[in-house]
């Protein structure tokens, strides 16, 4: 059963949403079982992405860690876009495409690549952590760019 106070309608899951009139009819219960499921799949797929970072980083020639950052980036990705946390949702999808590019052998390993990885997912812990704690969430803007313009800057590896 739904307490009593949580049946007061709310506006809006994510302040970004561009669907939040959709929620205007959820209750405040709903829409906060639906964030919990979400935080757990996001922090799920961080924490088995950032190990699998690690291991590429250590070991660039790792094709199965590679594998599974393309593979959690896409989990990410899509919950994140089904729960409507578009900060997220944008910047796991940059970070899929940098991923599969790497797999592809479009680009390599080189140090650029490795700290735009890095300061990608450690943006991605931080929206977390904000979603969290019911904050807005900010746009990775910067991050967005830097990813879609990394391959067009000929930094394409060593």
């Amino acid at each position: 059963a739904q307490p009593h106070d949580g049946h007061r309608p709310v506006a809006r899951v994510c302040p970004l949403s561009p669907r939040a009139i959709f929620f205007k009819q959820k209750t405040a219960y709903e829409i906060g079982v639906r964030l919990v499921g979400s935080e757990m799949c996001i922090r799920d797929c961080l924490e088995s992405a950032g190990q699998a970072l690690e291991r590429w980083l250590a070991e660039p020639d790792n094709g199965a860690a590679l594998s599974s950052l393309q593979r959690d980036l896409h989990t990410l990705k899509g919950g994140a876009r089904m729960a409507e946390i578009r900060p997220i949702g944008d910047l796991a999808h940059e970070l899929e495409s940098l991923y599969e590019g790497l797999l592809d052998r479009r680009y390599s390993h080189c140090p650029e690549l490795a700290e735009l990885l890095q300061q990608s997912h450690d943006r991605l812990t931080q929206l977390l952590e904000l979603l969290q704690k019911r904050v807005e969430l900010p746009l990775p803007l910067e991050l967005v760019k830097a990813i879609r313009t990394f391959p067009q800057d000929g930094r394409q590896g060593l």
